[in-house]
């Protein structure tokens, strides 16, 4: 769409493009397969199909009539199945100033208006492109102006010029320019609050400001064209030095947000961080972590954070922090020489980890668990800590976490701090259970319980001080002392009568059960 803009842009090139129509079709097709934002998609259409020089015979002015007529009902083709796009693309070109571009778009108009009587009652209709369109329509009489408010989206006009203008031009000149277009009456003296001075008051609502960023947060990629967070801010800040933009935020999963590109989070926490300079307010990180409307959206955003260096600091969960930074702890510092890391780390929350499981019960079920597996290959002792101290009775989480424990076992990620924890976490009974859970599964396990429990100072207690409850584990208990043996860590030809005299007549049963098993396994 960039290369039939520029060919359209100027009338020595605009031939290039009459010579195959197809050219038109597939830019077009392309940016629309290519992009999953319906607001994106409509803003590139208008923004490509525009020429802002005039052609310079009368050759030329009637082969690019030809142009913009096949431009111009090429997207409509493509965006027949979405109303609200087509309807909204129509008439943005239907008010250009330029007839090349009007002319054929107000020729589709008709059949379009016909259906929106009908088309606005659905409920699954699109309110920020539905303002758009009747904004437009509405200003060119195309369309009675009772509808205007019978949407309920009169709020929208500024998203409507930042997709207008494009990423060309400047977001304080985009504000300023709609501040311009909307006057307002100075606020009543009982409706100021101190220090506000009773001007440009109500110009923008915490809602208008929440549609403008998630319509450039969601149009933004990592090309570097795209507005700037800081002009944003103070354009904002300028005309409503009131504003709330922790309500801003928050208000953001309402208001079609759909990041695709890291740039698009980052401009988010920009924005915010520039607008509250030198007032010492943090991030409000946790509307990442409610539940938003757009599954697929929200683990689009939480992708997006999480692989950016540059805002990763502003988005510590402070409130439910997997791993504590309790000096007390130094124990676990001596297991973990990497704990500053850790703590410093977006992973380590609670809160994200269980928002991801509710998200894999979602239509992004498939993204949530991707983005899930991603944590444990970054980050493995911290998610898995955290689907421990959630305790979620999830029979996918349930495996999940053992599957991580028995990696820890084998080493695979490199160290036992996560033991220590566990055993913090749940009861010492509770996780030898676990333990010989795991042994029964696969006995080749045996050896490395036999490591932890012994790194954890826990081996004794279990093999040489053994209690009438743990009948239950038994074969568990003596496979560990055949390792133990092994490494001279006691000798099981006195351990073991030992143990039958001291549990007696209870131990026999199960005893003579073990010998079994193992006779029939040799065997």
């Amino acid at each position: 769409l960039l290369l039939v803009h520029a060919l359209l842009s100027n009338p020595a090139t605009a031939h290039l493009v009459t010579a195959d129509k197809h050219t038109i079709e597939s830019a077009i097709e392309g940016t629309l397969v290519a992009s999953e934002n319906r607001i994106v998609s409509v803003s590139l259409l208008v923004q490509a199909i525009s020429s802002p020089n005039p052609p310079a015979t009368a050759d030329e002015n009637a082969d690019l009539s030809a142009i913009f007529q096949q431009c111009v009902e090429s997207a409509v083709y493509f965006l027949r199945n979405d109303y609200w796009a087509s309807l909204a693309f129509v008439s943005i070109l239907s008010q250009a100033t330029d007839p090349h571009i009007s002319q054929p778009a107000l020729k589709l108009l008709p059949p379009l208006l016909a259906r929106f009587t009908e088309e606005k009652q659905n409920p699954d209709r699109d309110d920020l492109l539905l303002s758009v369109a009747v904004g437009h329509l509405t200003t060119s009489g195309a369309l009675p102006t009772h509808h205007s408010t019978a949407t309920g989206s009169s709020g929208m006009g500024l998203a409507e010029q930042f997709l207008r203008a494009g990423s060309h031009a400047s977001a304080s000149d985009i504000i300023t320019k709609y501040a311009q277009q909307h006057p307002t009456e100075p606020a009543a003296a009982a409706d100021l609050k101190p220090g506000d001075d009773g001007q440009h008051q109500g110009i923008l609502s915490a809602d208008d400001v929440a549609k403008a960023m998630a319509l450039i947060a969601s149009s933004a990629n990592d090309s570097g064209s795209q507005w700037k967070a800081d002009e944003f801010a103070a354009g904002i800040s300028k005309h409503c030095p009131s504003l709330s933009w922790e309500d801003v935020i928050y208000k953001l999963p309402y208001a079609h947000l759909n990041v695709k590109h890291e740039s698009g989070a980052v401009f988010i926490v920009n924005a915010f961080l520039a607008a509250t300079a030198g007032q010492n307010r943090p991030f409000p990180y946790s509307f990442m972590y409610e539940i938003w409307p757009d599954a697929p959206a929200q683990v689009s955003f939480l992708r997006c954070t999480l692989r950016s260096a540059s805002i990763a600091p502003y988005l510590l969960d402070k409130h439910m922090p997997t791993v504590l930074a309790d000096p007390l702890d130094l124990l676990y510092k001596a297991y973990h020489p990497e704990f500053t890391r850790i703590l410093a780390s977006p992973w380590n929350s609670l809160s994200l980890i269980l928002v991801l499981t509710h998200l894999l019960d979602s239509k992004a079920s498939e993204d949530a668990r991707a983005l899930l597996e991603a944590g444990i290959a970054q980050e493995p002792l911290l998610v898995t800590l955290a689907l421990a101290r959630l305790k979620i009775q999830h029979p996918r989480l349930q495996a999940l976490l053992q599957h991580n424990v028995a990696r820890f076992l084998k080493r695979d990620f490199g160290h036992n701090g996560l033991f220590f924890e566990l055993f913090r976490i749940y009861e010492k009974k509770m996780m030898l259970a676990f333990f010989c859970n795991i042994h029964r599964k696969d006995p080749s396990f045996s050896r490395h319980i036999l490591d932890v429990l012994v790194d954890l100072g826990m081996a004794n207690d279990l093999l040489l001080i053994p209690k009438r409850e743990d009948i239950m584990m038994l074969d568990f208990i003596v496979e560990l002392a055949v390792f133990a043996s092994r490494r001279g860590m006691l000798a099981f030809e006195t351990w073991f009568p030992g143990l039958l005299a001291e549990l007696g007549s209870d131990m026999l049963h199960a005893s003579l059960e073990i010998l079994h098993a193992k006779l029939q396994l040799e065997a």
